[in-house]
């Protein structure tokens, strides 16, 4: 979708309001656009809009029920506020409908870690290297969750791989 691929373009350069115009003109060509709403609301969080945010992913959900990114997406914001329980909620879902998404893993684990559920957090990282095992993110977070439990040599060498991807 060109519109899309242009706004994401000028969302990594900072051009929101223009990012966020391309996402519109592609919601004007393609009503059901379930993308085109994914990526207006995370240019909103990009500034701070929350609430907004989770407007246009509560959107793209409607359009389409299973798209998986917008359920993680959702679930960045919920992390991002606090909302640890249904941001995990979020995470889960997204895996329903994507079995396969290695983020929807690592972030679900970097929720765990932060409760300090380090254990169940580890599951989690390791699930999203399975899928994915030239991800670093979830070594980093592995990592963290096994300095957390005072585990600094086994902590080091995850860091270490996630360095090395």
């Amino acid at each position: 979708p060109p519109y899309i691929n242009w706004g994401n373009v000028l969302r990594a350069q900072g051009k929101h309001a223009e990012a966020i115009a391309k996402y519109q003109k592609t919601i004007e060509l393609n009503p059901n656009s379930a993308l085109a709403y994914t990526n207006w609301g995370n240019v909103l969080y990009d500034q701070k809009q929350s609430d907004e945010a989770i407007t246009k992913y509560q959107k793209a959900i409607e359009l389409d029920p299973k798209f998986a990114l917008a359920y993680k997406n959702w679930g960045d914001v919920l992390d991002d506020k606090k909302q640890s329980d249904e941001a995990i909620t979020k995470y889960q879902r997204a895996i329903k409908f994507d079995p396969k998404y290695a983020d929807a893993y690592n972030r679900w684990g970097d929720v765990l870690k932060a409760q300090g559920k380090y254990d169940e957090a580890i599951a989690k990282f390791q699930k999203a290297i399975e899928i994915d095992p030239k991800y670093a993110s979830p070594y980093n977070g592995w990592g963290k969750a096994l300095s957390g439990r005072g585990k600094r040599d086994e902590a080091i060498s995850k860091f270490l791989k996630a360095r090395e991807l």
